[in-house]
């Protein structure tokens, strides 16, 4: 009897919510991680088959750009943020063997925040 109540003590103690907020993402280390052989093969095919270095999207992405969060945080409705632009930091760079440079880029594009003047006097 002993044991069922110490395993019943151990389940309704996993069970429990978390009460605090997770941590932010935070990504590893673009070294922290080793690519097999046949990744880092992968990976450079697409960086040789697609041309980076047409910036074209880049400037269409900042196109209109005015200003952004000086610290990249959007305000949520407790004392953590809704949305933390800042994680996206480990972005800047070429992207590591690990990842695909096509997906890096995008997500490079994909990053960019701020207030965008569409056209005169529609902004974003």
């Amino acid at each position: 009897m002993r044991s069922f109540l110490l395993v019943l003590a151990l389940i309704l103690a996993a069970c429990q919510t978390e009460t605090e907020a997770p941590a932010p993402f935070k990504a590893p280390p673009a070294n922290s991680m080793d690519a097999s052989s046949a990744v880092i093969s992968a990976n450079k095919a697409v960086g040789n088959y697609l041309d980076f270095s047409d910036r074209s999207d880049f400037e269409a992405a900042e196109r209109g750009f005015m200003a952004s969060l000086p610290d990249g945080l959007v305000p949520g409705p407790t004392e953590l943020p809704a949305f933390d632009y800042g994680a996206f930091g480990f972005l800047e760079g070429e992207a590591p063997d690990t990842v695909n440079p096509s997906l890096w880029r995008q997500g490079q594009l994909n990053a960019k925040h701020g207030l965008f003047e569409v056209v005169p006097g529609i902004y974003q």
